[in-house]
């Protein structure tokens, strides 16, 4: 937080607005994935020149994010000419782009970062969902392939994830092989790659134990590990996601089915959503696209040393049943959210979907067999350096410091 401290310190200037809008959208970035990890978090006194930095309750956090997204949207509209961030900003600028294409690009960007927020808050506090998430879709959200946002990747700055896809620990889940398999998905080969030995490709239960983990079956050239768009070699070129305009699609069909003005019905916006996934990941042919979103296979059934059943029973094609329509929306937004982890994990925490295999294993006791990891406890790196504002903290979990008390806003 310290540089964007400093950014909005030097950027008060009327001349600056549109600078200082683009910090503090990244800001809200920034803290939103940091408080769905912990839930409290120091958010407050960020900058504050103490060694004892409060935390702040999750549901004050989100507050306060809603309110920097309101005004930071509007001063970079009404700044939409301003100076921008030129080649220091390393997600949307490109060569020639000029400052109102460069802020046009953040200004979406923040937008759908709102419709995000609203989406999570929706079960906790449906009304201000609805008109957060109306505002963002009339403010104007990512609707084209080229607002992707990506972190670039060069000699200096590395893909995080691909510095690690490599050692052998990384490996199709099960969950993944049921949906991408059944469907005869096209970005599985993008996704992963088949298993050395048998040329098919194989997930992998989550949860095992050393012993289930070592047998033949489950070994590395026995199953499925990333692309090699996703392996080592390309850190320095595959860019890291930020977010993708297929989930500002798969955001606004949820909205319809909450009773939102999302701009479209749920089905338009939930095959608007696949078709964008899928050209994102290379996947331009029209009838191959239009082929799986009209599909109709349900997911397969991994078998194995678990007898691992279909995951679910809801095909591509969109169903005619509110519920069955909310997973395909959820499960299709999943698939489309790879690999951000970080973002597919909270949306699964919140929604409960898509449905996931339970954890063969759990040694954590304060998971019961078929729950899922809710949060990350507070660090003993902050206990050490902050300990009584940790300590302090624990009141606001509305539970203990473990990795089963849920957010604020997972009610569901």
């Amino acid at each position: 937080m310290a540089p964007i401290v400093n950014i909005l310190n030097q950027t008060t200037e009327p001349e600056k607005k549109a600078l200082n809008a683009i910090a503090r959208i990244w800001k809200v970035w920034t803290i939103h994935r940091a408080t769905d990890y912990y839930g409290p978090f120091p958010y407050t006194y960020i900058g504050a020149d103490s060694t004892v930095i409060p935390y702040d309750k999750q549901e004050d956090i989100y507050m306060d994010l809603f309110k920097e997204l309101q005004e930071s949207t509007a001063d970079l509209q009404a700044n939409i000419d301003q100076v921008s961030y030129e080649s220091a900003d390393v997600i949307f600028f490109k060569d020639g782009m000029t400052p109102t294409e460069q802020n046009t690009k953040w200004l979406k960007f923040a937008n759908t970062l709102r419709l995000r927020l609203a989406m999570r808050i929706s079960n906790v506090k449906p009304d201000m969902a609805k008109v957060e998430a109306e505002a963002a879709y009339a403010g104007g959200v990512m609707t084209e392939l080229d607002d992707d946002a990506y972190l670039k990747s060069d000699g200096v700055n590395y893909n995080g994830y691909l510095r690690q896809s490599g050692w052998n620990e990384f490996r199709m889940s099960q969950t993944m092989e049921s949906l991408l398999v059944g469907y005869n998905d096209p970005r599985l080969s993008k996704f992963w790659q088949p298993s050395v030995n048998t040329g098919e490709y194989k997930g992998v239960r989550n949860g095992m134990n050393v012993a289930e983990i070592v047998a033949p079956e489950n070994e590395p050239d026995n199953t499925s590990g990333p692309s090699d768009y996703l392996l080592p070699e390309n850190s320095s070129s595959t860019p890291s996601t930020v977010m993708y305009t297929a989930e500002a699609y798969f955001l606004r069909a949820e909205g319809v089915l909450n009773g939102w003005e999302m701009g479209g019905t749920a089905q338009d916006l939930y095959e608007l959503g696949i078709a964008m996934s899928l050209r994102t990941w290379g996947i331009t042919n029209a009838t191959e696209i239009s082929n799986y979103i009209n599909g109709t296979s349900l997911p397969s059934a991994p078998g194995g040393m678990f007898n691992t059943p279909a995951l679910t029973d809801i095909p591509v094609k969109f169903t005619a049943t509110e519920e069955k329509q909310r997973e395909q929306i959820l499960t299709q937004k999943w698939l489309a959210l790879f690999p951000e982890g970080m973002e597919a994990w909270a949306e699964i925490r919140r929604s409960g979907y898509p449905k996931m295999y339970p954890i063969l294993h759990i040694d954590n006791p304060a998971l019961q067999p078929g729950e899922f990891i809710q949060r990350i406890p507070f660090l003993n790196y902050d206990r050490d350096r902050n300990g009584a504002a940790v300590e302090a903290a624990v009141s606001l979990l509305g539970g203990p410091d473990n990795i089963a008390t849920p957010m604020w806003w997972d009610v569901k």
